[in-house]
């Protein structure tokens, strides 16, 4: 061995040293130091940390939210112009609408005519009292519009965090419960003019009983406030305005993939003209387009309604006032499966792809079963001693029993083995069954049984309490006494690292009792014997060894913890075990379905200097191994080859943020500690030596935990003056000798 590449990697440097092994000769050393990955945030502004891009996706949702604000008001004018409740022309609109420069236009510029400014001089808040019991015309009324799209509230859902900041109030905002107690039986608007100041009135600040200032401003509000006002407004003024026939004429376009000949856009385009009516399809070209009639009620507002209890449900069907565009979905940023996914390398890109099925949610019934089942199967007790197939079904209904993390104590207990030692210490935390725990009273034993799935499905993906209901009292017979308990019910957030497929394959190893490894090794031969037949249709050959199932576990187990294996020989020997006794070809396809450690999943082509870096979704990594390849690669160009490479980590390069965040609250903690230490010390007229800082944190931290510093050995109280005096009575003592643990840390000190 010759040249070794040695590296020192931490979060912003990269210290570096090529030696000769042989010389034993230092060729070169030197440092990198580059910019960390994050920025640091002043200190009362929530996170410590921020990428560099937070800036920038901060500005760009931004753009969009004011974007998406603005056509919600174009396309509400363009509605008001239409219907005469507005007092503004459509070329006044385009000109807000839409930038022409052949027209001369400077920009896109607000509607800013005298009429149409008045219009926006109406007081909304008394319009919106005044509609509630008095007739209103077609501008007050288009003017209420406009306020209540300038204004809608926030949109609750089943999965929010309904007991946040945001309803019990935070800083100067008012939160929606106290909002709640303030209407009463009033509507939003009608409360909110009640303490607007008046015009032309002497201003007046309005209180509540106790004596706190009533404010329109500076509150959190939710979507159905202002849904319940437009209903009530509606129900008092569109008939005598004449609203309640109108339909609004809505065109829906896209797109057409393909010949509109072929058989399939022909048969989509027959049953739109059977559903909607021939008039109301056009095509041209490869654009189709379809013409509907909505109630203007409909189009503005969805469909709302109130349930039997009285309280406002709503539909917003993309209305104009309430439509909320949904989330996107993220989860195409989620890593493949640890055992199912496949690496191809894509040769137009020039990169590696990993394909398969993606992680399963951690709240999914039965990936709790399989967190469950393998932390059971790793419990020892006595002499190595593991759990029986009763004991560990015990232990598996104690957690369906949890939903939410207990001590590890509560086993021994279940299991009355509370005299016996366990391989786990009595305060480890150890994570119950949230879902199972949750949902399984909600229903009958052999419903939650046969439909576990199906039911956690509902709670996954259904936003709305009342169609989750709706659905659970129809298809597995949610009795109404539970209705109220459903709203409370929010499933785990989180994906673990193993995909559906895979659990499926190794939790019926588990049941029986195998290790998590060992039942992996298996899950993966199982899953080996699925394939297809002649046909193409799926085929499991597994039945046709039903009477071996036992041997061939048993001898897969032993073939892997034979003793003799080198690296890479027990995947080796199962493949020539499975050819030579389960019927498989030596180089079946299928063996790619094994699920192990050492199974090689890609081959890599040799290069002379490192690649480009993935993209890691981590900006303190991302940044660390960015600058480790200019590094290694001018290296490289200056030693040509290295014939080993050792790297160190340093620790917060190992460390999420949130972790980071815990480190430097501890090291500004105990900044702060010794900052007091040396005060103290100085009173004194003692040097602020690390001996006599460590002399006053001990005292400090024994007085803290006791109520009184005393020597552990003697008893003797330990007064701050005969610590700190000059007599000099008390000193630092290892509490186990440093010539023998070596151990010169805090931790090992005492006074």
């Amino acid at each position: 061995m010759a040249k070794i590449l040695g590296l020192d990697l931490g979060t912003n440097s990269i210290g570096w040293a090529v030696v000769d092994d042989d010389k034993k000769q230092i060729l070169g050393t030197g440092i990198r130091i580059f910019p960390e990955g994050v920025v640091a945030k002043t200190i009362g502004t929530g996170d410590r940390e921020v990428s560099k891009n937070a800036a920038r996706r901060e500005s760009r949702q931004s753009r969009r939210g004011f974007y998406r604000h603005r056509l919600r008001r174009i396309k509400l004018l363009e509605t008001l112009i239409e219907f005469k409740m507005c007092p503004l022309t459509v070329e006044e609109l385009r000109k807000w609408k839409k930038y022409d420069k052949t027209k001369g236009q400077a920009g896109k510029t607000f509607p800013s005519s005298p009429e149409f400014n008045s219009w926006l001089k109406l007081n909304p808040y008394e319009l919106r009292a005044k509609a509630l019991n008095k007739d209103i015309n077609l501008f007050e009324l288009g003017r209420i519009f406009y306020h209540l799209i300038q204004r809608r509230g926030f949109l609750s859902n089943r999965k929010g965090n309904e007991d946040g900041k945001i309803y019990s109030g935070k800083d100067n905002m008012i939160g929606i419960d106290e909002t709640n107690k303030q209407i009463k039986d009033k509507t939003l608007g009608a409360y909110l003019n009640s303490v607007i100041p008046k015009e032309n009135e002497p201003y007046k600040n309005i209180t509540d009983e106790n004596g706190k200032e009533l404010r329109a401003r500076g509150r959190y509000t939710l979507r159905d406030m202002y849904v319940d006002e437009f209903e009530k407004i509606w129900q008092r003024q569109a008939e005598k305005l004449g609203l309640t026939s109108i339909l609004k004429e809505v065109k829906k376009e896209s797109i057409i993939s393909g010949s509109i000949y072929n058989k399939r856009n022909k048969h989509r385009i027959e049953k739109l003209q059977e559903k909607k009516g021939k008039e109301n399809i056009k095509i041209e070209g490869n654009k189709l387009t379809i013409i509907e009639h909505i109630p203007l009620k409909k189009y503005l507002a969805g469909e709302i309604y109130y349930d039997e209890k009285g309280n406002i449900k709503h539909k917003s069907q993309e209305s104009v006032l309430f439509y909320q565009r949904p989330l996107r979905s993220q989860k195409g940023l989620l890593a493949k499966c640890s055992f199912e996914g496949r690496k191809f390398y894509d040769k137009k890109n020039e990169r590696w792809r990993t394909v398969g099925p993606t992680p399963c949610p951690v709240s999914h019934p039965e990936f709790e079963e399989f967190r469950a089942l393998q932390f059971i199967n790793n419990i020892e007790y006595g002499a190595k001693k593991r759990l029986d197939e009763h004991q560990r079904q015990m232990i598996y209904d104690l957690f369906n029993k949890k939903d939410a993390g207990f001590d590890f104590k509560l086993l021994p207990k279940e299991l009355k083995l509370t005299y016996e030692t366990f391989n786990f210490a009595d305060d480890f935390k150890v994570t119950g069954n949230y879902t199972n725990s949750k949902l399984s009273k909600l229903f009958k034993t052999e419903i939650w049984e046969e439909n576990k799935e199906q039911i956690w499905h509902c709670f996954y993906f259904f936003n709305d309490n009342d169609k989750l209901i709706e659905k659970l009292k129809k298809d597995f017979e949610l009795s109404e006494k539970d209705e109220d308990k459903i709203s409370k019910i929010k499933l785990k957030d989180g994906y673990a690292n193993v995909s559906l497929k895979a659990i499926r394959n190794i939790t019926p190893f588990l049941q029986k009792g195998y290790t998590l490894s060992d039942a992996v090794l298996l899950g993966g031969v199982r899953n080996a014997f699925k394939t297809t037949d002649a046909e193409n249709k799926p085929y499991d050959r597994w039945g046709n060894f039903k009477n071996e199932h036992e041997k061939i576990e048993k001898d897969i187990i032993s073939i892997n913890k034979d003793k003799k294996n080198k690296e890479g020989d027990a995947i080796k020997r199962i493949k020539e075990y499975l050819h030579e006794n389960c019927g498989f070809e030596k180089d079946d396809k299928n063996f790619k379905k094994l699920y192990h450690h050492s199974q090689e999943i890609e081959q890599k082509k040799i290069q002379d200097k490192l690649d480009k870096i993935e993209n890691l979704r981590n900006p303190i990594v991302q940044q660390g191994l960015n600058e480790l390849r200019r590094v290694v690669n001018a290296l490289i160009d200056e030693h040509k080859r290295f014939d080993k490479i050792k790297v160190e980590l340093g620790r917060n390069l190992k460390m999420g943020k949130k972790q980071r965040q815990e480190t430097e609250f501890k090291i500004r903690d105990n900044n702060k500690k010794n900052e007091e230490a040396r005060e103290k010390l100085s009173e004194y007229g003692l040097a602020h030596s690390r001996e006599n800082i460590q002399k006053y944190l001990l005292w400090k931290e024994i007085e803290d935990r006791s109520g009184t510093a005393k020597c552990p050995y003697t008893g003797k109280t330990i007064n701050i003056s005969d610590l700190l005096g000059k007599e000099n009575k008390f000193q630092i003592e290892h509490i186990f000798p440093r010539s023998t643990s070596l151990d010169d840390s805090f931790g090992n000190k005492t006074l």
